[in-house]
């Protein structure tokens, strides 16, 4: 639930975002009595067709138990993207912190969550404790990492759709916004971006227990399907949670994530061989979207830093690394430091008159 943000607009004008509804922008609102209601949507799963293809097919539940695993996330990273690809290699129902959906723990694949961000929900992760499922408890975790470059801009443009009543994934904000946005907001976010890592980082510090992932990897045209055959391993350990066989998993990725139907069967075998400690070599700074109805976003593609703030979400990353010592963790926040450098030297080698003082990508992910 977002609190009321006030910042002024280009012109001076002040822009007031009072927002109750869910930052993935999947249609869930609040009542005014704070009820939160979603409208009836079907989320896409898959079967196995023979050659590697996939047909999609609406998700069920379970029908029995089965371990639930956090996905967590900074607002704007692609958590609805997981959502969609844990559907659809599960063929099971997925949930929130909010039971949106009215799904419970124990009935649910993954319990998607963007705590201790302020779009979180404190208390369901303070009464969901590390420990037995079967106590109610959740002990794996799926941390979904994006560069703060992308990721920031692309929780303004969720904010940006709910106040103008826009479809969700629909429209970035202008420009003047999120100079606005970026003005007043730019310390708080990038602080909650570094604790929502540390946070969960630090709640399941055992590596065994968890998988980091990238929205970079997971969109990148060449390791996307490489690292939700991750995605895959990791749920397939879990208690009562089957998934879809392995050569249709690059099926599952390509209908998910691209909207390209059954044409990467090959690809995953192709690129394991790219795998150098469990990540692709060159993979994880890619700017590709899932170009799928829930991110279509037109408008507006680069939103500009300061140097100054560029240098902030560097030292941020950097002292995330420094802290916690995870290989895979480590190549991504590395992934995310060189491109902040090659944003700053554009940003030195154009006109020193530039109005925003820097460049940056827009972020549309989410």
């Amino acid at each position: 639930l977002l609190s009321a943000t006030a910042f002024a607009g280009a012109a001076g004008a002040a822009a007031l975002y009072s927002i109750s509804r869910d930052a993935d922008g999947d249609g869930s609102i609040f009542s005014p009595g704070g009820l939160r209601v979603s409208p009836p949507q079907h989320r896409t799963t898959s079967v196995a067709l023979p050659h590697g293809g996939c047909r999609v097919t609406p998700a069920t539940g379970p029908g029995h138990f089965v371990d639930p695993t956090f996905t967590a996330s900074y607002p704007g990273s692609g958590a609805k993207m997981v959502w969609n690809l844990v559907e659809g290699l599960t063929g099971y129902v997925t949930g929130d912190e909010w039971t949106t959906n009215g799904h419970k723990l124990g009935g649910m694949v993954t319990v998607k969550t963007h705590y201790p961000h302020s779009e979180g929900n404190k208390k369901f992760i303070d009464d969901v404790k590390p420990g037995d499922p079967k106590d109610g408890k959740i002990d794996r975790l799926i941390l979904i990492l994006r560069n703060p470059q992308k990721a920031i801009p692309s929780y303004l443009n969720f904010l940006y759709e709910v106040e103008n009543n826009l479809d969700g994934h629909s429209t970035r904000a202008p420009l003047e916004e999120w100079f606005a946005f970026r003005d007043h907001e730019f310390d708080k976010q990038i602080r909650q971006w570094r604790e929502h890592a540390e946070y969960w980082l630090k709640r399941y510090p055992n590596p065994a227990d968890r998988l980091i992932l990238s929205f970079e990897g997971l969109t990148d045209d060449r390791g996307g399907p490489v690292f939700v055959g991750e995605l895959a391993k990791f749920l397939d350990k879990g208690t009562g949670v089957p998934v879809i066989y392995s050569e249709s998993v690059p099926c599952v990725w390509e209908t998910v994530v691209k909207n390209r139907g059954q044409q990467a069967a090959r690809l995953a075998a192709t690129e394991a061989r790219h795998l150098v400690g469990g990540n692709p070599k060159g993979l994880g700074l890619s700017d590709s979207d899932p170009s799928n109805p829930q991110s279509l976003r037109k408008g507006q593609a680069v939103y500009p830093y300061t140097e100054v703030q560029l240098d902030v979400m560097i030292r941020n990353i950097l002292e995330l690394k420094q802290k916690h010592n995870d290989f895979k963790l480590g190549q991504i926040l590395d992934s995310y430091v060189n491109a902040l450098n090659g944003v700053k030297a554009s940003v030195r080698a154009a006109s020193s008159g530039n109005a925003g003082g820097g460049g940056g990508g827009g972020g549309n992910g989410n």
